[in-house]
């Protein structure tokens, strides 16, 4: 399956940003408390200064339900899309 070159790549943080905090009306710390993460590690991670981890993947999967595996690829494809970028 191949990716659909007229949608945007977003960071995950971005992702996680838009459709879980805003939706939720949450702040950066609230989350961060939540999550049992540092609040500027979590505020790095949602200005796309932070990759996600597994572990932080992990923790955001049991607040929001939306699965690991979603997350990690989420990451990855950003991933591959900027080193495209970088290389062309």
């Amino acid at each position: 399956m191949t990716r659909n070159k007229q949608l945007p790549v977003k960071h995950p943080g971005h992702v996680f940003r838009e459709r879980v905090l805003n939706r939720k009306g949450m702040t950066i710390s609230e989350a961060a408390k939540k999550l049992r993460i540092y609040r500027q590690y979590l505020k790095n991670f949602t200005e796309g200064k932070a990759p996600i981890t597994v572990s932080l993947a992990s923790n955001i999967a049991l607040f929001t339900g939306i699965s690991v595996e979603f997350w990690v690829r989420l990451q990855s494809t950003y991933d591959v899309y900027m080193n495209s970028r970088y290389h062309a």
